[in-house]
């Protein structure tokens, strides 16, 4: 029973999600589920590419993900937003960035493809 509250940490709070049709976390899904009255939550998970890790917080009507991501692999990042949500990446609006492409809306989130690397996510 222990090991499948854990695994709520990690996959449900923390995020942290094995693409669906992937192995060994080559393609990852940075999903947090931000629940209840909680507003903040770490996750790191080892995998066999690297650290994959995710830092959130709600405060103030944002939301704001650090994750990293690692190399020779590719992540999805599911975010909550809307259309009309400002988004940045370390401080920057992510429209017309190279890195990190908005995949889609769906849901009351945004769908954002990027690849390894360190990336800190702003919404409004």
């Amino acid at each position: 029973m222990l090991g499948h509250l854990m695994e709520w940490f990690y996959s449900g709070l923390g995020g942290i999600r094995q693409a669906k049709n992937s192995s060994g976390f080559q393609k990852i899904a940075i999903r947090p589920e931000p629940v209840g009255d909680v507003i903040r939550a770490e996750a790191n998970y080892l995998s066999p590419y690297g650290n994959i890790s995710t830092k959130w917080k709600k405060e103030n009507g944002s939301f704001a993900l650090h994750t990293e991501i690692p190399v020779n692999t590719t992540a999805v990042i599911y975010l909550p937003a809307s259309e009309k949500s400002k988004i940045t990446e370390s401080g920057k609006p992510i429209s017309g960035s190279d890195d990190v492409k908005i995949l889609k809306y769906e849901n009351g989130k945004v769908l954002i493809a990027v690849g390894s690397g360190d990336y800190d996510f702003q919404v409004k």
